[in-house]
């Protein structure tokens, strides 16, 4: 009811009341207590701030002093390293020096050793004139022997020859008196064919016998023809004309039929004397192309047996030419091994083998090799104590200046020692040992937090102020709210009393008696409503199938039947089932189409694959690949050459800091100058002068050994 509603209003009204009214002294409680921490907060973070100020400073002054204490340092420190440095260059250079005099003396020994050797084979020297010429004598003498020995075996084929000859002269005239004889046989027999064919024709051709021949069956055929014809020679009449041939006479009217017994005897007589006349031609023929084939070849046997005469002539006189030329090649054999033991008598050589002559080349080249060997490594030591004593030379200019360059490096250290010790001192002196960095932000984190609390507590002090306003405005609100809710309550208890009497009701007690209890009344409620919501939904609802219902109508859709409509959704179903066949067939070929697709991929990458192995392959063959196996020997040497130039700079560094060697990549057996000198200038090897070749082959001579 309104005055109970009035009534709970009304204390719910006095007790937020009281609750805001006792929050408002607490507020003003803690206004005063926060007050005085406030001033404290604010004293402290000026004397934070004063303290950094102070402070400033005597922290840059330390952060120069730290500054120029890191860099003395620092120089000390290099200082340093740079005198170990020199120490340890001095400590190599002396082992340098030690070493190079050991070489040198090695080298001293190894040169005395080769010019002793020298001395004492002076006679080799010769051997590079002489060698060459003893090298041609020999060479001319083997030749000459093996000429001899091949007269020697062309005079042996040539009489084993000349006993084929006669062999096949032999036979050759046996064959052709055979061929004679044969020649004669066959013409004896084709004079008989002959004289029986003759004696078969009696003076008459062959071809009157055939001609006869064709006559008489021509002659035969028309009787035959005149016998079939006849009934119609019965239709003739003496006088009137044929029908066939308008003729008026018909000599065959009256039954003259010529008789073929005579004719038919006569034809094959005929035919039998030209069958035999045939055969006879035709064995004639064959004795003709025999005779034809035997005079072939008994031409061809007296072809061959002249020629074979003249073969035996000519090989005659070859042979006595072959023993002449053996003869005098013998001669001159004996006078040229006589002049090469003249030449090799010096050298301790007085017999020559028989065909070997490499075993007295191979000895001979062998002193010369081994007196060139000592000869070019006498030249090489030599060159190497000169090398090494410049290069001992050069350690012992290079000790010296690491020596001055150590001492000035110790003096700029004490005086860089000396400058840092003071430096040290005065930074202790102002700010101890104390890290200004760490003061600093000590101080700027006091700092910081004295204004942090400084603001908190101001923020603390601002808000409680916000609240106490708040709350001042919330219970005055309230007061005016409870001076409106009392005077409305008066009324409505007056209003409710006049109320209950005019329903007959004693009091406020025995009216609450009577009421519901407020479940039954809320679900009396609910169910009201819901029954309303539904039927306003129903009414919604039938105003929509009304009108969609006259919307159809008036759109007049269609004029058929049901039963035609059903037809058609049939149709158009099993077009649909159709359609769905055919999606399911699309699908399955998308399906072997990606598998495909998958699979071709696969092949892809193999092939991918195997190009890049290809590819590989194909430049590994571009680079090294030839048929004759030129390409990768250049490659080879080109690589061992490289090697060559690498050893050879190592030993140019020693000789001197201005040339180093480069592999020439367009050429790859060639190299390259870089002159330092002259700005790490490319130069080519061909324009070097006497002495900077000289430099180089000492180089690469030493880089090889």
């Amino acid at each position: 009811s309104p005055e109970k509603t009035l009534r709970q209003n009304k204390i719910t009204t006095e007790s937020n009341l009281t609750q805001k009214q006792g929050f408002l002294q607490k507020i003003d409680q803690d206004l005063q207590q926060h007050q005085p921490l406030l001033e404290k907060a604010v004293t402290q973070t000026s004397k934070a701030r004063q303290s950094l100020k102070d402070l400033k400073p005597i922290i840059q002054q330390t952060r120069k002093l730290d500054l120029q204490i890191d860099e003395l340092q620092k120089q000390k420190t290099n200082l340093q390293n740079e005198c170990h440095q020199f120490e340890k260059k001095i400590k190599r250079e002396n082992e340098k020096i030690t070493e190079l005099q050991a070489k040198i003396k090695q080298l001293e020994t190894l040169a005395q050793q080769t010019e002793q050797y020298l001395s004492g084979h002076s006679q080799d020297a010769d051997l590079a004139g002489q060698l060459p010429a003893i090298s041609d004598q020999l060479a001319s003498i083997f030749p000459a022997s093996e000429k001899i020995e091949k007269h020697r075996k062309k005079i042996e084929k040539a009489e084993k020859e000349a006993k084929k000859l006669e062999k096949q002269l032999e036979k050759a005239t046996n064959e052709l008196e055979k061929a004679s004889t044969k020649f004669q046989q066959i013409q004896s027999k084709i004079e008989a064919e002959n004289s029986k064919l003759e004696t078969l024709l009696q003076g008459k051709l062959l071809r009157e016998h055939r001609a006869e021949r064709e006559a008489l069956l021509q002659q035969m055929l028309l009787i035959q023809h005149i016998e079939s014809l006849e009934k119609e020679r019965e239709r003739l009449i003496d006088g009137h004309p044929c029908p066939l041939c308008g003729a008026t006479e018909h000599p065959y009217a009256s039954g003259n039929i010529p008789v073929q017994d005579k004719n038919e005897k006569r034809i094959k007589e005929l035919e039998k004397l030209i069958d035999k006349c045939d055969s006879l031609e035709q064995k004639i023929s064959e004795l003709k192309s025999e005779s034809t084939e035997i005079v072939a070849q008994k031409t061809e046997s007296e072809n061959k047996v002249t020629e074979l005469r003249a073969i035996a002539t000519a090989s005659g006189e070859s042979h006595q030419n072959l023993i002449q030329e053996a003869a005098a090649l013998e001669t001159e054999f004996a006078q040229i091994k006589a002049n090469v033991q003249n030449r090799l008598k010096p050298y301790g050589i007085t017999e020559l083998p028989e065909s070997d002559f490499a075993t007295v080349l191979h000895p001979l080249q062998k002193r010369l090799d081994d007196w060139q060997k000592n000869q070019l490594e006498n030249g090489r030591h030599l060159s190497q104590i000169e090398a090494s004593k410049a290069e001992m030379k050069a350690v012992l200019e290079n000790q010296k200046d690491s020596a001055n360059s150590l001492e000035h490096k110790k003096l700029q250290e004490k005086a860089i020692s000396e400058e840092l010790t003071a430096s040290q001192s005065q930074r202790r002196e102002i700010f101890a040992d104390k890290s200004p960095d760490a003061e600093e932000n000590a101080l700027e984190k006091a700092l910081e937090d004295c204004e942090k609390h400084e603001n908190d507590l101001k923020q603390n002090h601002e808000r409680l102020k916000s609240q106490k306003g708040q709350a001042e405005v919330l219970i005055k609100s309230l007061i005016d709210s409870l001076s409106t809710i009392s005077h409305q309550l008066e009324q409505a208890e007056t209003a409710f009393k006049s109320g209950l009497e005019n329903l007959g009701f004693k009091d406020e007690s025995s009216f609450t008696a009577s009421l519901m209890e407020r479940n039954e009344r809320e679900l009396l409620q609910s169910q009201g409503k819901q029954l309303e919501s539904e039927l306003e939904a129903l009414n919604i609802k039938l105003k929509d199938r009304e009108k969609a219902r006259e919307t159809l109508i008036s759109e007049n859709l269609t004029s058929e039947n049901p039963d035609f409509h059903k037809r058609n959704l049939d149709d158009v179903s099993q077009k649909l089932n159709s359609c769905f066949i055919q999606i399911g067939s699309l699908r399955q070929r998308l399906s072997d189409n990606d598998i495909a697709a998958s699979r071709l991929a696969e092949k892809r990458n193999l092939i991918e694959a195997q190009q890049r192995e290809f590819e590989r392959w194909d430049r590994l063959y571009r680079l090294i690949g030839s048929a004759d196996g030129k390409k990768y020997q250049k490659f080879a040497q080109g690589l061992t050459f490289e090697l060559l130039i690498k050893h050879a700079n190592q030993q140019l560094t020693k000789l001197t800091d201005r040339y180093l060697l480069a592999h020439d990549k367009d050429k790859s057996l060639e190299f390259e100058i870089i002159d330092n000198y002259q700005a790490g200038e490319i130069r080519s090897s061909k324009n070097l002068s006497g002495g900077e070749s000289f430099i180089v082959s000492l180089a690469l001579a030493l880089g090889l050994a």
